[in-house]
C-alpha cells in the first residue's frame, strides 16, 4: 500500500513539474496582431486576481488610442477582460513580484515581472509577462522583461515595428549605419527691414524675405564676407569664419542712411561798375591784372566818352579799354 502510494506521488509530482513546451520568444517581445480596428502589439498576460487560486491568462493589447485585455481562460471564463481608452488608465512597472498561484503541493514560490494598470475610477488589474502559456494556465515566467511593454505604452510606433519583424533578442545587431561627416554649413539671416540684397562673398544670393529671413545651406567650411544692401539704409559688412556641419544665425539691423550734405553755395560774383574800376586803378591794380578781371567779371557800364577819359586819367591802357568795351553785360 505504501508502495502504491509512493508510485502515485511520483506520478503526480512529474505531472506537475513537468515544464510546458517553449514559446517563441519573440511572442514575450509582442507579436503584431488587430484590436478594435486599430494595429495592435499584444502580449501573453497572466492575471492575477489577488487570491491564491483566483488567476486567469490572455493577451494584454496596446493600440494607438488604447490598452485592453482578452481572457482566454481557463476553461470558458472570460469575466475579466477590458479595453479602455489609453488617457483613462494608469499604469505602474513594478518589476519582479511574488505570485500567489500555487500550481502544486509541493511547487516552489513563482515569481515573474509585474505590471499593475489601474482604470481611473475603475479596477486595477495585476499582470505577469509569461514567456508560455498553456490552455491549462501553466506559464513559464524566466528570461523576460517589462521592456517591451514599456516601450508599447510609450512608443507604440517603435514597438509595432518591432514586433512586425519578430523581434529575436538573440539576433545580431544590425550593423551600425556609416556616419558621413557634413561637409557644408548653414547660414540663416534675420536682417529688418526686409528686401535687402545679400551678397556672400560677392556673390549674390537672393533678397530677404518681407519678415527679413534667408537661409543658405550649401557654403564650403572657411572664412566668408557677408553684405546686406538696401536702398536708403546703410550697407552691412561682416566677415565670419564656419566649420562643416555648422548652422548659424545672424540678426542685423540694417541703419538707416544719413540724407547727403548739400554742396558749398558758391560765392556771388557782381559785375564791376565805373567805380569798382576807378578803385582798383587807384589801389595801384595794374592794367593787364585788371584786364583779367574784367574779362572774368564783366562790367555794368557803356564805355563813353567821358568813362574814357577818367580811365585814362588813372593809367588805362587801350587793352584795357577794349576788354572793358566788349566785358558789358
Amino acid at each position: 500500500m505504501r508502495r502504491h502510494l509512493f508510485l502515485l506521488l511520483t506520478v503526480l509530482t512529474a505531472l506537475l513539474f513537468t515544464p510546458p513546451a517553449r514559446a517563441q520568444l519573440w511572442l514575450t517581445y509582442g507579436e503584431a496582431a488587430e484590436f478594435g480596428g486599430e494595429p495592435a502589439v499584444r502580449f501573453q498576460i497572466y492575471h492575477q486576481h489577488g487570491t491564491v487560486l483566483a488567476w486567469c491568462v490572455g493577451y494584454l493589447y496596446f493600440t494607438p488610442t488604447q490598452v485592453a485585455y482578452e481572457v482566454l481562460g481557463p476553461g470558458g471564463y472570460r469575466q475579466d477582460g477590458f479595453a479602455a481608452p489609453r488617457d483613462s488608465l494608469q499604469v505602474q512597472w513594478r518589476g519582479l513580484r511574488a505570485m500567489k498561484r500555487s500550481t502544486g503541493l509541493f511547487s516552489p514560490p513563482m515569481t515573474g515581472q509585474s505590471v499593475e494598470i489601474k482604470i481611473v475610477n475603475g479596477r486595477k488589474y495585476d499582470f505577469f509577462v509569461a514567456r508560455n502559456i498553456g490552455s491549462d494556465g501553466s506559464s513559464e515566467f524566466d528570461s523576460v522583461s517589462l521592456w517591451p511593454l514599456q516601450n508599447a505604452w510609450e512608443k507604440f510606433d517603435e514597438a509595432l515595428e518591432r514586433a512586425r519583424t519578430r523581434y529575436d533578442p538573440n539576433r545580431p545587431p544590425p550593423p551600425a549605419p556609416v556616419v558621413v561627416a557634413p561637409k557644408t554649413a548653414s547660414l540663416q539671416m534675420e536682417a529688418q527691414p526686409g528686401g535687402a540684397e545679400f551678397y556672400i562673398d560677392d556673390e549674390f544670393r537672393g533678397s530677404t524675405s518681407s519678415e527679413g529671413k534667408i537661409k543658405v545651406s550649401d557654403l564650403p567650411p572657411g572664412e566668408h564676407r557677408l553684405r546686406l544692401s538696401k536702398k536708403d539704409y546703410e550697407e552691412w559688412n561682416r566677415t565670419l569664419t564656419l566649420e562643416a556641419g555648422e548652422s548659424r544665425t545672424i540678426e542685423v539691423q540694417l541703419a538707416q542712411a544719413k540724407p547727403p550734405e548739400p554742396p558749398p553755395p558758391k560765392p556771388v560774383e557782381t559785375t564791376l561798375a565805373l567805380e569798382d574800376v576807378l578803385k582798383l586803378l587807384e589801389a595801384g591794380v595794374t592794367p593787364a591784372r585788371l584786364e583779367t578781371i574784367v574779362k572774368e567779371r564783366g562790367v555794368s557800364f557803356e564805355l563813353t566818352d567821358d568813362a574814357e577819359s577818367k580811365l585814362r586819367a588813372l593809367g588805362a591802357t587801350d587793352t584795357l579799354l577794349l576788354a572793358i568795351a566788349k566785358a558789358k553785360k
